[in-house]
């Protein structure tokens, strides 16, 4: 047994560090990604009791989650980016998310100003700030020759990318283009796999006798995942 669990240590540790070399860390960072997974299940499955009650309680879940997973840099971002959304959709004001990262970025720094000086800080503002002003450039070149889906992500991840770069050679010496395109392929599957254990969870609770073939599920998609996520981690880095 204790084997078993030192080979699993070494297999988890091979897989996070290849997530780093495949420009793929923000995937593991807790952030806006994970809020609004939470945010979209829970609006699902209440979506039938009102757009006011659907709303409440995914704002309900997020703090849950927030507050169970801790309150990192970038997931402290994200709670408040979501509480301001909130806000001004409940009084049904029309959202603009330049403005809401400025005034997020304002109240991040005023209630936590250590947090300023955090790597986790820097990259997952920097980032949304790339996807809202950047990558609308690259949708005009790629929106004609791609499907409209793959277009908006891959053009999201490359505005992300050409403002987190400065800060990733500036911190690490170098960063891996790969994640552009790895960034666009995993993600999705990433979330679906999120989707899918809510669901095995909730179905193993219901169905206890489904548990063995809904973990065999799990785990050939986790294990599809980890494949990708050591071929990107493959390629080469640029380095200053």
């Amino acid at each position: 047994a204790q084997v078993l669990i030192s080979v699993s240590s070494v297999w988890d540790s091979l897989i996070s560090s290849a997530f780093t070399d495949a420009g793929l860390s923000h995937i593991l960072a807790l952030s806006g990604m994970h809020l609004s997974f939470f945010s979209m299940f829970a609006g699902f499955f209440t979506k039938f009791a009102g757009k006011k009650f659907s709303e409440i309680f995914s704002l309900f879940v997020i703090l849950l989650f927030s507050w169970f997973a801790g309150l990192t840099p970038s997931l402290f971002r994200a709670l408040i980016c979501s509480l301001l959304i909130f806000i001004t959709s409940y009084f049904g004001c029309k959202a603009n998310m330049v403005k809401i990262l400025c005034a997020s970025f304002l109240l991040h720094v005023c209630i936590r100003p250590m947090d300023l000086f955090q790597l986790s800080f820097q990259l997952s503002y920097s980032a949304l700030l790339g996807i809202l002003l950047v990558s609308n450039l690259f949708d005009l070149i790629f929106y004609r020759i791609l499907h409209p889906r793959v277009s908006s992500s891959l053009c999201a991840s490359l505005g992300a990318q050409v403002t987190t770069v400065p800060i990733c050679l500036s911190t690490f010496g170098k960063f891996m283009p790969i994640g552009i395109i790895a960034s666009v392929i995993v993600s999705p599957l990433v979330l679906f796999f999120l989707g899918l254990g809510v669901g095995c969870i909730i179905l193993t609770i219901l169905f206890p006798c489904f548990s063995q073939v809904l973990g065999v599920v799990i785990n050939l998609l986790y294990n599809w995942i980890s494949w990708l996520v050591l071929f990107f981690a493959e390629f080469p880095a640029m380095e200053i």
